[in-house]
């Protein structure tokens, strides 16, 4: 079994992990813009703008599309598509993470049962940056690692916490449908550094 460490990888283990990313990314993405519908539907809360100001907005990551020079395959990586795809996982996650905390906000500040939904549901994880593998040439050493590392933590927490709030949601008897968390769990496997 492959792996990826901070010593060195495979390109085509990095190539498996991004498309992993992608995978579960999108899959919040529908799951999240999903939960965000039912809200605006659901007579027991209040606000009815979650689609309008809380939905995931980012283009759905392609990784099998980026490649204008040469693209991101097993064989190989060349680093102008790595760098375009990175920047988009990056504005991606950190959307995610920005549209979860403005639900648990607007979820606070309504009459629910809870009044605990950022505290419980936002994320700790830092947000995604490609400041130093984005420039003249990408950084495949410790910068790689430290931005394979952020990106696994981020986006696992994302689909722990997401699925966090359906549940949340789901007990919280002042909401009137009880279908979140068994309408729209994230499923997709977690991301491993073993692939």
């Amino acid at each position: 079994m492959a792996q990826i460490r901070s010593d060195g990888l495979f390109q085509k283990d990095l190539v498996t992990f991004l498309t992993n990313c992608q995978t579960l990314a999108n899959e919040i993405k529908v799951d999240f813009n999903a939960v965000n519908a039912k809200l605006d539907a659901d007579t027991g809360v209040a606000a009815t703008d979650y689609v309008a100001t809380c939905n995931i907005a980012a283009t759905a990551l392609a990784i099998a599309s980026v490649g204008t020079r040469g693209g991101i395959l097993n064989s190989g990586i060349h680093q102008g598509d790595m760098a375009t795809f990175l920047s988009s996982l990056a504005t991606f996650a950190n959307e995610i993470k920005t549209k979860l905390a403005a639900v648990t906000v607007k979820l606070d500040a309504d009459a629910l049962q809870g009044s605990d939904y950022g505290t419980t549901c936002d994320l700790t994880a830092a947000s995604l940056s490609v400041a130093k593998l984005v420039g003249t040439g990408i950084s495949w050493g410790p910068d790689l690692w430290a931005f394979v590392n952020a990106a696994l933590t981020l986006l696992n927490q994302a689909k722990t916490n997401i699925n966090a709030l359906e549940a949340k949601l789901d007990a919280d008897t002042v909401v009137i449908t009880t279908t979140y968390a068994s309408g729209n769990p994230v499923e997709t496997a977690d991301l491993s550094l073993t692939v």
